[in-house]
């Protein structure tokens, strides 16, 4: 199911003389996976478990050295990155910011995250993506902490149809990092944080070589 995406993507880069890194994660147990559910009070999602399940906690791709690549939290993360992952609206916003935003408009922030279950990027700033439990089929959506200075129309951006869709896009470009016009790295929640609307993984945000043009952009 999910496998099948890395391996394409490590034959390729080794085919075009890169040495992916690729870090197994430990077997998850059914059970183990419960215990985080009962610990965050939330259902992981099915898909989710799913990937846990395959490819382990921990499992980690990297195309080389010098990108990021991909990498699920560890469940480790998940009992300070979920759990309390509403809340932290409170932590995110200075008292006097409380203040000054009315009361219906942080409701609504707090139900947003609510129905958002964080997955990829904990810790890196804000920048995070999320299943949306509100969602058919869980879309991906974009999350920045920095709210209200960055309203949701500005960062609402939906990364794929599902989790497995996620991971089938960007194995097209073997996991690499996009590139800036002057072909410089820029980290994929990073360039999720300045697009709107459905993110189109067009080719042109990515370098051509990574390319094996398995999906239609």
């Amino acid at each position: 199911m999910f496998l099948e995406h890395f391996d394409a993507a490590e034959k390729h880069l080794r085919a075009i003389g890169e040495q992916p890194r690729t870090e197994p994660g430990c077997a998850v147990t059914a059970a183990e996976l419960d215990e985080v559910e009962r610990i965050i009070d939330r259902s992981i999602p099915p898909e989710l478990r799913a990937f846990f399940h395959e490819m382990g906690d921990g499992y980690r791709f990297t195309p080389d050295e010098e990108q990021n690549g991909f990498g699920v939290g560890f469940l480790s993360d998940y009992r300070y990155n979920v759990a309390g992952f509403a809340d932290s609206i409170y932590e995110d916003l200075p008292p006097q910011e409380h203040r000054r935003q009315p009361r219906e408009l942080l409701e609504l922030e707090l139900q947003r995250r609510r129905n958002w279950f964080p997955f990829y990027n904990f810790g890196c700033g804000g920048y995070i993506f999320c299943l949306d439990s509100t969602a058919e089929g869980n879309c991906l959506c974009y999350y920045d902490v920095r709210w209200p200075g960055y309203p949701p129309e500005f960062w609402r951006a939906t990364i794929g149809n599902s989790l497995l869709d996620f991971i089938r896009q960007w194995s097209r470009f073997c996991f690499s990092d996009p590139v800036t016009p002057d072909g410089h790295h820029i980290d994929l929640t990073i360039l999720a944080g300045r697009l709107t609307g459905r993110f189109d993984w067009n080719p042109k945000n990515f370098g051509a070589r990574f390319d094996r043009g398995t999906t239609e952009a």
